[in-house]
């Protein structure tokens, strides 16, 4: 009996509970109620009040959050190329390094004599050269003077051409006055003096005599013309032949100094230099250990690591793949440190049909080495800029199953739910692509005080927010 009288005395006291908040104006929980953040509370009969604001043009970025490893621009394990003995060396573990430093040198023997006698040959080569440039100097010289007097005896050749021309004008000059003349004479002996009709016939002897002496000049410029161009073939073809043995010492020469700078490269690969500039990551070497040429990993010497720039790739779904271009701007998040600027650098430009992404690569500028490489890092990526856009505050826009509104207080004060198609989000900002055209007045605080076909009273959204 106990317990039946516990339980009627516990409904008991939840009737009274109950009748007792029936009495108070207590909301129903299930019935929507204002806000926190909605306009303060209206008197009776009093408009509720509503922040409004209008759809803005602005630019709107899209982006997508990915996750990657941060791996150093360039690593190169360093093998030594001779074999020889480790010297005391500089590079420790953690060193940072120039290209060129030097990064362990070797005690290689016998290297010193093939530098000398490969020296020796370049001495041997270049007095070769000396002695062929001044053959060819002397040569060049004759073939100038040969050349020249060719030209002169050209040019002695076409003048007795002219002087023959000349001389034939003047013989056929010539010969039409002493035919003119005989003609008269036939006809009137005694119209012409003998001394005209003499004249005229010693013109045209003397006329002929210098067409002779003119034709044999002429043949004599000719030979002369032919036997200076002769010379001048023949001291040509000696200028060939000497630029060619000067052309022939120089690849002497240029194969010495190949088998200097080869003997040489050979003794310098005893210091063995740093390639890159980095960090030293790694060191498999001490003092006094003998060493040889290796090419396998294992057998590395000192491994480099190149961390100015860091690279990390990407995965890009296919949807955002075609909005990913090199250029575009990315900010990398490496837990604990503060974010850091990015750029995409390489584009793989075809998804992988297993996976439908796109490879996509990331760099971002660490000369202070703020990064440590292989760090994990989440990689925020801008995928489109959309300049010129609609857009409202996120707060504005209600979004259940699938499908976008707003709340709009027309001209006459009544609140009416629009339909609106989105488009770019950026978590403050919502792309309208359609529903609005501008200058609406759009709820953005408020809205949960009114429903569509009720009346309110607009209030203009300041620059912080509230109402005024």
């Amino acid at each position: 009996m106990s317990s039946w009288k516990t339980v009627s005395l516990a409904g008991a006291l939840l009737l009274a509970i109950g009748l007792w908040l029936a009495t108070r104006d207590v909301p129903d929980p299930f019935v929507p109620r204002a806000r926190a953040d909605a306009p303060a509370d209206r008197g009776a009969g009093e408009l509720p009040r509503v922040e409004v604001v209008e759809p803005e043009r602005r630019t709107i970025l899209r982006r997508t959050r990915l996750a990657g490893e941060l791996k150093p621009d360039r690593e190169a394990w360093i093998h030594s190329r001779v074999r020889g003995q480790v010297k005391p060396h500089p590079a420790e573990i953690g060193t940072r390094v120039n290209a060129g430093d030097v990064l362990v040198e070797l005690d290689v023997p016998d290297l010193d004599m093939q530098v000398a006698t490969a020296a020796a040959g370049v001495e041997a080569a270049v007095a070769a050269v000396t002695r062929a440039s001044a053959l060819a100097a002397v040569t060049r010289e004759e073939c100038e003077r040969a050349l020249a007097t060719a030209r002169q005896a050209a040019a002695g050749a076409r003048a007795a051409e002219a002087g023959l021309a000349e001389a034939k004008a003047e013989v056929e000059v010539a010969a039409t006055v002493d035919a003119r003349i005989r003609a008269v004479v036939e006809r009137s002996p005694n119209l012409v003096a003998q001394e005209d009709v003499d004249r005229a016939r010693g013109d045209l002897e003397v006329a002929r005599a210098r067409l002779e002496r003119q034709q044999e000049l002429l043949a004599q410029a000719g030979e002369q013309a032919a036997a200076a161009a002769a010379e001048a073939r023949a001291a040509e073809a000696r200028c060939q032949t000497a630029q060619a043995d000067i052309a022939a010492a120089q690849a002497g020469e240029a194969l010495a100094r190949a088998r200097l700078d080869e003997a040489e490269g050979m003794q310098g690969f005893a210091r063995i230099q740093a390639p890159i500039a980095g960090v030293v990551a790694e060191r498999r070497v001490d003092t006094g250990a003998m060493v040889k040429p290796g090419a396998g990993l294992g057998e590395g010497l000192v491994r480099l690591v190149h961390d100015d720039r860091l690279r990390c790739r990407l995965f890009v779904a296919d949807v955002d793949a075609p909005h990913v271009a090199v250029g575009k701007p990315a900010v990398l998040h490496v837990p604990g440190r503060e974010p850091v600027e990015g750029q995409v650098k390489r584009v793989a430009g075809a998804l992988d049909a297993a996976t439908r992404t796109m490879e996509v690569e990331v760099e971002v500028d660490n000369r202070v080495h703020r990064l440590p490489a292989d760090s994990f890092v989440r990689v925020e990526l801008f995928l489109e800029e959309i300049p010129d856009a609609l857009v409202l505050p996120a707060t504005c826009v209600k979004t259940s199953k699938r499908k976008s509104h707003v709340l709009v207080v027309d001209a006459d004060g009544v609140v009416r739910r629009r339909s609106v198609q989105i488009g770019a989000d950026d978590g403050a900002w919502v792309e309208i692509r359609g529903g609005l055209e501008g200058g609406e007045r759009v709820i953005s605080r408020g809205g949960g005080t009114v429903a569509e076909g009720e009346r309110a009273v607009a209030v203009a959204r300041t620059a912080a927010g509230g109402g005024q």
